[in-house]
């Protein structure tokens, strides 16, 4: 019987001829689709993913990168917290505000900052509040304070978390990278931001103002970018901690014939096997704060010919923060009357503590008082920081390239007082407490 094949059935020669066809006229449409489409440009948001995408496939080792949305849109309030949206960094606040940043649980103190691959020096300050010379400062730390610096004024962040031949070594943690705008990569554009931000412990809305210019000729071989920023904030605290000075006194398991509460009616006591304790002092502040922060920075670029490119930028911040305070540091005599704790199954403290004060005990009733110390306190920082480079690239060949980089930064980190003091206080104690009650049950301690 012979085969009759339909013209639905193919052979395999017929079939591999038809699919080379295919493919041939598939690669002419699309070689002529190509020659009418001349660029697609990809903004906003995606562009900013694909822009730090990139930076990642392109680098060796391990680093995650982020990239502003568009020129002068970091929409964070200063670098710490762009730094947080990066995998595996997360940052600690002051007064509200990002300030260092830790990379995979090393703190600050063990990272490295580099600006445009310029290792930059870090200075720290902070006051001593309670002790015999309270206007010194610390400047034991070479963490980097990144709320000195702006964000809308970055065109990219990248943070390496392994070594790498062409950055700083020295940083456990990792190495953090600042980028700022390059005038021959961006072309002609400005941005200008003006925000109010109103904080809930403030008397009203502060101004932020921050503007970012670039300009390039029209050869494409000279550039220059301009940022500058000035932002003001007002804040309070509101401060209530028990312990204060030497913390807590421990107590495991809980035992009512201590002297603390041997005179002292004890409502809902902990179970005998629980830990448990008492505070040393009920510490109360309450305090203003104004900052200030200024920032500056100016980049030229020229690019004589394809091989050679010259950059020469500088930068400036300047930070001041200034508060006052009042506060008061009762500590307790540990001779309560009236304890009531709460209800933790695994941790009992006391929500209710008593003590009046009896000299001498026993029947002598006399009153003698202890002491209260009563603290208004001002203090006044200053936190500066500038620093210069210029950097000359030069290819020589394909595979050869020739980089010669100068810079100097300097950091200065103190007091901002007139007599140059970081912290000044009026202190007053006496034996002025006859009786000394703390209710915490509220959400502010009575």
């Amino acid at each position: 019987m012979r085969e009759i094949k339909t013209p639905m059935q193919k052979t395999k020669l017929a079939t591999a001829v038809s699919a080379a066809l295919t493919i041939m006229a598939g690669q002419a449409s699309a070689q002529q689709a190509g020659e009418g489409l001349e660029e697609i440009v990809v903004t906003g948001i995606r562009g900013s993913l694909t822009a730090a995408l990139d930076v990642k496939r392109e680098s060796s080792g391990v680093m995650d990168a982020i990239s502003a949305e568009d020129i002068g849109k970091f929409p964070d309030t200063n670098l710490a917290e762009s730094l947080q949206r990066v995998t595996g960094v997360s940052i600690n606040r002051v007064e509200g505000e990002g300030s260092e940043v830790t990379i995979r649980g090393f703190s600050g103190d063990f990272n490295i900052v580099t600006l445009n691959g310029r290792q930059m020096p870090a200075s720290n300050t902070s006051p001593t509040h309670f002790g015999i010379n309270p206007s010194r400062s610390t400047g034991q730390s070479r963490s980097f304070d990144f709320s000195n610096l702006a964000s809308e004024g970055v065109s990219g962040l990248q943070v390496y978390k392994s070594g790498r031949v062409g950055v700083p070594s020295g940083g456990l943690g990792g190495t953090i990278n600042i980028q700022t705008i390059q005038p021959l990569e961006t072309g002609n554009q400005f941005s200008l931001g003006v925000k109010a931000v109103s904080d809930s412990g403030s008397s009203g809305a502060t101004p932020e103002v921050s503007a970012l210019g670039n300009w390039t000729n029209d050869a494409g071989t000279f550039g220059v970018a301009a940022f500058g920023s000035v932002q003001e904030r007002e804040f309070s605290n509101r401060t209530a901690i028990t312990g204060g000075a030497g913390g807590l006194q421990w107590r495991f398991p809980f035992n009512q014939n201590i002297s603390a509460y041997q005179n002292a009616r004890v409502i809902n006591p902990p179970a005998p096997d629980q830990l448990t304790g008492f505070p040393n002092s009920s510490n109360l502040v309450y305090s203003e704060g104004e900052r200030e922060r200024v920032n500056g920075m100016v980049t030229l670029q020229w690019a004589p010919s394809e091989r050679m490119t010259i950059t020469a930028d500088g930068m400036f911040a300047q930070n001041d923060q200034s508060s006052k305070s009042v506060g008061d540091l009762p500590f307790w005599v540990r001779q309560f009357d009236f304890v009531v704790f709460d209800d933790h199954p695994a941790l009992s403290l006391p929500d209710w503590l008593s003590e009046p004060l009896v000299a001498g005990g026993g029947s002598d009733v006399t009153q003698a008082g202890k002491e209260l110390p009563f603290r208004n306190a001002l203090f006044s920082l200053r936190d500066e920081l500038d620093s210069f480079g210029v950097n000359f690239d030069y290819q020589l060949n394909d595979s050869l390239t020739l980089n010669v980089d100068l810079s100097s930064s300097n950091t200065n980190a103190g007091g901002n007082h007139p007599s140059g003091a970081a912290y000044e206080s009026v202190s007053l104690g006496g034996q002025a407490v006859a009786a000394h009650i703390v209710d915490q049950r509220f959400d502010i301690p009575n």
